[in-house]
């Protein structure tokens, strides 16, 4: 499992992302909601929350890398995994 320090910088990473970015990624992977429904909380379509999706996962990627990190080999799984 993640370690509680990767955790809580995971988080860190996450607050530091535009609002749009953080919700799509919470309503993900905390809140578990299908994209469509992220989309109809925000007033989009399914498809242009799956390029903000990607978008979020590359902007936590890389401020993940600016936090000593590192490029996880699965984003999918390390951020699923220390968003629980």
């Amino acid at each position: 499992m993640i370690e509680e320090q990767t955790r809580t910088r995971l988080h860190e990473a996450l607050t530091r992302l535009p609002e749009k970015n953080q919700t799509v990624l919470r309503g993900y992977y905390f809140e578990e909601l299908s994209l469509e429904q992220i989309g109809e909380r925000l007033g989009l379509s399914k498809s242009w929350v799956c390029r903000v999706h990607a978008k979020s996962l590359e902007l936590l990627r890389e401020e993940l890398e600016l936090m000593g990190i590192g490029d996880p080999a699965s984003e999918r799984a390390t951020v699923s995994l220390a968003l629980r």
